[in-house]
């Protein structure tokens, strides 16, 4: 059996694809580690697999005690934090220290520099991303963050999104300049854009996500597998009181409508919560609310609304009555899945990308955040009661996603590969 090493870096959605892919290695006899930064610790303990934290000293909350006013610049500012340069050598140190001891590094689309380790090593790379704006193709262009809403004038044209994409990989390929000067001082040779084609393995690129999402292109990189959802149940996330709650609350009145914030918007909510909430009293529905503990106390109590800490989707959207949330790959699975109508409100990162997607196939609707006041919500969430075809094409789908099993897809084509090197 081999040995294997998982890098990746970022939220839930970037981490549970790792998470799934690693726990089925192991169940298949290889040892595997995990390195990702601490606040992942919990899912690393209940996979029972050892954690290397990639937590650079006094990096920590910098960023997010700034209390900037204007989400953007948050998030461009977190951008650059991760990509300089201490933040990003002290990585590179604690994964070149530990990589002579495995035998294949798997990373995700965060893990630039497991990709450089690898480069440096030798060691054989695997990439796999969550989310089809990984592999942005000229054939079928993405819809990129700050970009998307010049792009949808004319995206049904794939030619006019050919600046787009040129734009976009030059001004992300500058944000990252940091990373590819590190590159030249450690001698590493560049395989290209440190995003995309810097990431790309001549081995196995894994795409986890269903292909009746997303059609695979022949513009990308060679090796590339679509291997479906992986369905990874954070059980370290439900805890038995939240557990219990949600139980007695949805046994206490008709089915809610959930509101799960994704990306930036769980940490910097704004008026979504309470802007949920007066849709939910417009409406007369019941509502259920995920929200950090630290939010709770700031939302109103009420009898008809459930303020609850994180929890898996499956415990939430078997009795739900539609779900309102970012846009995140993950959650429009597990929608899926539930055969559940969904409102997207896409805030960053590839959310715009994947609520399009979702759009398009006339899976899911779609509000811009600018327009997320409790009159458009309400109205917005009518619609989707009362389209009793989007319903019917959602049910269809339910079967085939509940077979998908794309971690063990995914080991698969990594055992294949860990055979031919």
């Amino acid at each position: 059996m081999a040995r294997i090493l998982i890098v990746g870096k970022g939220g839930y959605g970037d981490m549970f694809p790792m998470f799934a892919i690693a726990k089925t290695l192991k169940a298949n006899g290889h040892v595997v580690c995990i390195a990702a930064e601490g606040h992942h610790e919990d899912a690393a303990k209940q996979l029972d697999i050892p954690l290397v934290r990639l937590d650079p000293p006094n990096a920590a909350r910098a960023v997010d005690d700034s209390a900037s006013a204007l989400s953007s610049l948050r998030i461009v500012a977190e951008i650059l934090q991760t990509l300089s340069p201490r933040y990003f050598e002290t990585e590179y140190e604690i994964l070149l220290g530990i990589a002579g001891d495995y035998d294949l590094i798997v990373g995700n689309q965060l893990a630039y520099s497991g990709a450089m380790v690898s480069k440096k090593t030798g060691k054989p790379w695997i990439f796999c991303a969550p989310s089809p704006l990984a592999f942005p193709s000229y054939k079928a262009p993405p819809l990129f963050p700050y970009l998307h809403g010049l792009q949808k004038l004319s995206m049904t044209y794939p030619a006019t999104q050919l600046p787009y994409i040129k734009l976009a990989r030059a001004v992300s390929g500058l944000m990252m300049s940091s990373i590819i000067r590190q590159q030249r001082r450690l001698g590493i040779k560049s395989t290209g854009h440190p995003r995309f084609e810097g990431l790309y393995s001549e081995h196995l690129n894994l795409l986890m996500i269903s292909p009746r999402l997303v059609t695979p292109q022949s513009d990308w990189p060679v090796n590339t597998e679509l291997t479906g959802f992986s369905w990874f149940e954070p059980d370290f996330l439900w805890g038995e009181v939240k557990s219990q709650n949600l139980a007695q609350f949805i046994e206490s009145g008709p089915a809610p409508v959930i509101f799960a914030p994704g990306g930036n918007k769980r940490t910097h909510p704004g008026r979504f919560y309470t802007e949920s909430i007066a849709a939910c009293k417009q409406l007369g529905v019941r509502g259920i609310l995920l929200a950090a503990s630290r939010f709770h106390a700031e939302l109103p109590p009420s009898p008809d609304i459930l303020v609850t800490g994180y929890l898996p989707f499956s415990m939430l959207l078997k009795n739900a009555r539609a779900i309102v949330h970012s846009g995140g790959i993950g959650a429009i699975g597990w929608s899926l899945r539930f055969g559940m109508q969904s409102l997207l409100v896409p805030s960053s990162w590839d959310q715009f990308d994947n609520a399009y997607r979702a759009q398009q196939q006339k899976l899911a609707s779609v509000m811009a955040q600018g327009d997320y006041k409790a009159p458009a919500i309400a109205s917005e969430l009518n619609k989707l009661f009362n389209n009793q075809p989007q319903r019917d094409l959602l049910q269809s789908y339910t079967g085939q996603l509940s077979e998908e099993d794309g971690a063990a897809v995914a080991c698969a084509r990594i055992e294949a590969v860990l055979r031919d090197i």
